[in-house]
């Protein structure tokens, strides 16, 4: 009997267990799928930011190409009949010129672009770098490499002497 007696306590004790079990989550499912959720998200923010950061770089090398070519251009049509350079300038606001003349110093500036969240890592801090173009033949008249960073990204920008320009 005693046996009898013991097995139906346990009996009625799981129906009752079973009967008032609340439907619902538990403290640890909640952290849980919380934990997930949070991982995910600090994921999704840094690959956004690295891809933002990717595209505004990308975007200032197009357009400082853009600009190469189209002073080259000028160049090589003999626009106002001068020669025309880009100086790039590092300093604690770093920026490039489109000029026209005899030279940099003697030159009129045409067009000063600064970068904004971006820097110039080549030319070195305090320097800065001229490519200067033939007229005529629009050439550079030497090779040259820019180098521009972004946080942990940089791209360099590469004029050949015989006008190719890489990036």
């Amino acid at each position: 009997m005693k046996t009898e007696t013991a097995d139906n306590f346990f009996v009625d004790l799981h129906k009752f267990a079973v009967s008032n079990r609340k439907l619902g989550f538990s403290l640890i499912e909640l952290l849980v799928v919380i934990g997930i959720v949070t991982i995910l998200a600090v994921g999704g923010t840094v690959s956004y930011l690295g891809l933002r950061d990717k595209k505004a770089l990308d975007s200032i090398v197009s357009k400082i190409v853009f600009d190469l070519r189209a002073t080259s251009g000028r160049s090589k049509a003999q626009e106002d009949d001068m020669g025309w350079g880009i100086r790039f300038t590092n300093s604690a606001d770093d920026y490039y010129e489109i000029w026209r003349g005899a030279d940099y110093a003697t030159g009129e500036e045409i067009k000063r672009t600064n970068l904004t969240s971006m820097f110039f890592t080549d030319p070195a801090e305090g320097f800065s770098k001229d490519i200067v173009f033939a007229r005529a033949t629009g050439l550079p008249t030497s090779s040259a490499a820019i180098t521009i960073s972004s946080n942990s990204l940089s791209k360099t920008i590469t004029v050949s002497s015989n006008g190719r320009i890489d990036y």
